[in-house]
């Protein structure tokens, strides 16, 4: 697993045409996955952020995004299907 921060700056973020400072996170995972596993992961994404920022769940928002497996490449491999993973 990877984990990138980016900060933006102040006045550069919009939700309804006005600015907020509050947190955005995107996550990119492989498709194939069921909804119960990407409901859990964006909930324990959620709390674990707030219980190291102290923000409240309601100051921020998270998105998954999802793509294939032949879509994305690590150490010069590209990644099977996320299904393929429990395979030997």
């Amino acid at each position: 697993m990877y984990c990138q921060f980016r900060e933006v700056p102040a006045g550069s973020t919009f939700v309804g045409g006005e600015a907020t400072d509050g947190a955005r996170l995107v996550g990119i995972i492989r498709s194939g996955r069921t909804e119960a596993v990407k409901r859990e992961l964006l909930t324990r994404l959620g709390e674990a952020w707030a219980e190291v920022t102290g923000e409240p769940l309601e100051s921020y928002a998270l998105w998954l995004h999802e793509v294939p497996g032949y879509q994305m490449m690590e150490d010069g491999k590209l990644l099977p299907e996320a299904w393929q993973d429990a395979l030997p």
